[in-house]
């Protein structure tokens, strides 16, 4: 296994935090449900709000503040855009 990892070269890539760069981002993972400027704006208020509050206020339910990554967000945006709850927003809620 080690010889196999050898072989590749790790990049690492910060996580874009600016908000026009989230903003492209989620649009494009509910480019399918269009959108509006407001949704995404809220969006990203919303991530930037939790990841702030994970460092100071919130815990989960080990007691220790959670973890919010973009990893985290791509998955609900694309469990939200695939699987309908009734509607989109319900499917955002969800």
């Amino acid at each position: 296994m080690f010889v196999l990892v050898c072989r590749f070269t790790e990049l690492y890539v910060e996580e874009p935090t600016s908000t026009a760069d989230l903003s492209v981002m989620i649009q494009d993972y509910l480019k399918n449900d269009c959108p509006s400027n407001p949704l995404v704006e809220g969006i990203v208020r919303l991530y930037r709000s939790l990841k702030e509050l994970s460092k100071t206020k919130l815990l989960g339910g080990t007691g220790r503040s959670p973890h919010y990554s973009l990893r985290n967000l791509c998955r609900a945006l694309e469990y939200a855009s695939n699987h309908r709850c009734g509607s989109f927003h319900r499917s955002l809620y969800e």
